[in-house]
């Protein structure tokens, strides 16, 4: 008796597709050193992985054999008509086209051009409990401040759309668990909007199993050849103009003793982006502590420094959200998760 098909990857395509353009799909990878404040990075195609197994290539390089990953979903994978039905039902607003405020035209120097910080074990406690206190979870209270930020010194449009991925490990049987086990949906934002407000937006279009329909989607074209997928990757790259895309690794728990990494070493990652999903972030907390970082595509014309300042301010936005006493209080020499460039 042979097992279940393998399901393909039916992302890798989409992500080839950017060579030919010239739109990078390259991951990122911090290994963080919180004592001393040095930052290593490690980089993982998109297109041979997502961003959990970017992580599981990289532990078996650092030698990394302990570790507890975020838990994989129980669900399957549901029928393409029945996804399409449902994905009707979920309709939402038209997106306005992200208009930019105009850039310097100033030029990343960061190798690679990402911002990173992060914060204390009391910090990540507090932000939780007041995640909790509104009844959303903390990933959404990371969005919630991360659209502030690009509404407030990036967006001069009335709203725009991000798109969420979401992991479909648990139902996606592929030939690797470093390929992209990924769906996602797409969610219109307007420009202010409470996090309570945000965290309903999501779970009804999670209800409605719209990364389902999209992936559906995906599966359905790629099989027609990476050709097509060029062109109509074309076409979709200078069509519509996104925010960007939220990435949420989860929470791991990992053991660093006998390993290439820091002893209380903490992990992020961050998505490539593209033209028309120009703020490419990532957020994960690691024993405890939580991480995020920010790339902001060169069509923003923005350089490090001010790439630094959006950075700060999407924290700043979310440590006021917790007590003074909480937010101030720290572990080791960082102050409230400096930002650095790299």
């Amino acid at each position: 008796m042979t097992g279940p098909a393998f399901h393909p990857d039916v992302a890798a395509p989409w992500f080839r597709a950017r060579a030919p353009l010239g739109i990078d799909d390259t991951m990122y990878f911090a290994v963080i050193d919180p004592v001393s404040g040095q930052v290593r990075w490690e980089s993982v195609p998109h297109r041979e992985a997502d961003g959990i197994g970017g992580f599981l290539r990289l532990f078996r390089r650092w030698g990394v054999t302990r570790f507890a990953a975020p838990p994989e979903r129980a669900q399957t994978v549901p029928g393409l008509w029945q996804s399409w039905r449902a994905a009707r039902r979920a309709s939402q607003p038209v997106a306005p086209s992200a208009q930019w405020r105009p850039g310097g035209a100033g030029v990343a120097l960061g190798r690679p051009p990402i911002s990173v910080c992060w914060f204390s074990r009391a910090q990540t406690r507090a932000l939780t409990e007041q995640a909790q206190a509104r009844q959303v979870s903390l990933a959404t209270l990371v969005f919630w401040a991360l659209h502030e930020t690009v509404m407030a010194r990036l967006a001069l449009s009335s709203g725009g759309s991000w798109f969420y991925p979401v992991s479909l490990r648990g139902a996606l049987r592929l030939p690797s668990q470093e390929h992209n086990h990924a769906g996602g949906f797409y969610v219109t934002l307007p420009r202010r909007l409470s996090a309570v407000a945000l965290q309903q937006r999501l779970r009804e279009s999670l209800r409605a199993g719209r990364h389902w329909w999209l992936w559906h989607q995906a599966r359905l074209v790629s099989r027609l050849g990476q050709a097509v997928v060029n062109r109509i990757y074309r076409r979709l790259v200078s069509r519509h103009c996104h925010l960007g895309s939220f990435s949420v690794l989860g929470e791991w728990w990992l053991g660093t003793r006998g390993t290439l990494l820091p002893p209380q070493a903490l992990l992020c990652a961050c998505g490539p982006g593209s033209p028309n999903h120009p703020v490419a972030n990532g957020m994960m907390i690691t024993n405890g502590r939580l991480a995020m970082a920010l790339r902001l595509d060169p069509v923003l014309g923005l350089d490090d420094a001010a790439r630094d300042a959006c950075l700060a301010h999407w924290r700043d936005v979310l440590l006021a959200q917790c007590p003074p006493s909480e937010s101030a209080r720290q572990t080791g020499p960082q102050k409230q998760g400096v930002t650095h460039s790299v």
